[in-house]
């Protein structure tokens, strides 16, 4: 027992303190709880919040020509889940990004930028048809700049009607997934154009067909607009030269005179262009252009004289080759106009020549040929990706200022292919690889100015792998 002034001087009575320190345990537990609550509460908060709400499908209108803009605008604005902005607010956007309004829908490459830079969905443009008779209203995707579906609406006196505009809201629908939200429903005096608009297309032939019309026209115009194809790359090639001449022995079959040149694994470059200005473009998607083509390698040759140094000599092989093509792209395909399924023919004229400077050993050789070819091209595997490949046919062919050194007159013809892939990295930008072979074959008569030549045949064999970058504008 603590006498009078012990508890006193400690403090409290004991009895006391043990009260107090219960007390002190309960508030400590009711503020666990309520802090408890209040974090649960925040981490329920917090998680709500951590699920962001589904964005709005953003699409753009541009002005409809002849009127109906605020028609095409109040219809979509009833659907529940698309942010519709109108043209001024686009233009907006382009200026801003230091593009041009005028011309903004003529290049996809920009029009794709400022989509995705101002998070458009879809862009719908109304257009009118070549007749001025009807609208083509155009669903461009952000993702290519381009058309991804395309559809025909009827024009009214006033410019695009009620049930005109109910039938794109209907398409944007079928294109977003969205609905259309409960109560938003067309005004009393369109609803009967409105029903005759909304039949299915498995209901009626004449939506089947119009709509396939459509969607084919909007791939065509697509086919217009891309046509320059530029190609550019590295070259690893090899060319072999042969030249002998006829035995003279019948039994021996020993020529008295041969000239072998095989060439180094030489690197060199390489450029390719295909335009299609013309226009021509019909129901088959076909149209006629210009192409050429430029290779430039770079060789060397080592020769050991007599008196034991050694000669190098720089040889350059280059081509040139340019004329008429003529393209095919499927109507049907939806893959990019880069890798799409094409056919492609061509008539030119190719000069190659092995040009080396002042020496006794190595002959500068040249030729001149008549090409025919083709070239096919389709998506295969993953997406982006196409394999191709060419067949050329030389029928004729000149050889230059060398023939006297092998025969007084020559004839040539000769073959070549190459396969390899494509693949599309970003749009309308790819890169490709191919191996290939060329052989041109060579016949003289009469006996050349070297020693030994007579009647000599000639063979030549240009082979190697092509890696380059591909931009279709």
């Amino acid at each position: 027992m603590m006498n009078k002034n012990e508890r006193t001087r400690r403090g409290f009575p004991v009895t006391y303190c043990r009260k107090s320190m219960g007390f002190s345990r309960g508030i400590f537990l009711v503020a666990m709880v309520l802090v408890s609550a209040l974090v649960t509460s925040s981490i329920w908060t917090s998680d709500a919040a951590a699920q962001p709400a589904p964005q709005p499908v953003r699409v753009v209108v541009l002005d409809v020509p002849e009127g109906g803009t605020e028609r095409l605008l109040t219809e979509l604005q009833s659907v529940e889940g698309l942010d519709v902005r109108d043209s001024d607010w686009f233009m907006g956007q382009v200026k801003g990004r230091g593009f041009r309004a005028e011309t903004i829908m003529e290049r996809a490459g920009d029009l794709r930028w400022v989509m995705s830079g101002s998070s458009i969905d879809f862009l719908l443009h109304v257009v009118l048809n070549e007749e001025e008779t009807g609208y083509i209203a155009h669903f461009i995707e952000a993702q290519s700049g381009q058309p991804q579906k395309s559809v025909q609406v009827d024009k009214s006196e006033s410019g695009l009607s009620g049930a005109g505009a109910s039938f794109l809201r209907l398409e944007t629908e079928r294109l977003t997934g969205i609905v259309k939200a409960v109560g938003a429903e067309p005004r009393a005096e369109e609803s009967v154009s409105l029903l005759e608009d909304e039949v299915e297309a498995s209901d009626d032939p004449e939506v089947v067909r119009a709509r396939a019309a459509s969607e084919k026209q909007a791939i065509a115009d697509r086919l217009k607009r891309d046509w320059l194809w530029l190609r550019g790359g590295f070259r690893l090639t090899g060319k072999d030269t042969l030249v002998a001449s006829r035995p003279i022995d019948k039994d021996t079959f020993d020529p008295k005179g041969t000239y072998a040149y095989p060439s180094n694994m030489m690197a060199g470059m390489e450029l390719d262009i295909e335009a299609y200005p013309f226009s021509l473009s019909n129901p088959e998607m076909a149209s006629a252009g210009i192409y050429a083509n430029y290779y430039h390698g770079f060789d060397s040759a080592q020769i050991p004289l007599e008196d034991g140094d050694i000669l190098s000599l720089p040889i350059h092989h280059f081509g040139i080759e340019g004329g008429a093509i003529y393209r095919m792209d499927s109507p049907l395909g939806t893959a990019s106009s880069l890798i799409n399924q094409q056919v492609r023919f061509k008539l030119g004229v190719r000069y190659t020549a092995s040009a080396v400077g002042e020496n006794e050993y190595v002959p500068s050789l040249s030729m001149v040929s008549l090409v025919l070819g083709t070239r096919l091209s389709f998506p295969v595997g993953m997406s982006g990706l196409a394999v191709w490949a060419n067949a050329d046919l030389v029928p004729l062919a000149f050889v230059g200022n060398q023939q006297l050194l092998f025969g007084q007159s020559s004839h040539s013809y000769g073959f070549g292919t190459e396969l390899g892939f494509l693949y599309e990295f970003m749009p309308k930008l790819g890169a490709s690889v191919g191996y290939g072979f060329q052989m041109i074959r060579s016949g003289y008569q009469g006996e050349g100015e070297l020693d030994g030549f007579v009647d000599a045949l000639a063979f030549e064999l240009v082979q190697g792998l092509r890696i380059a970058l591909t931009y279709q504008y």
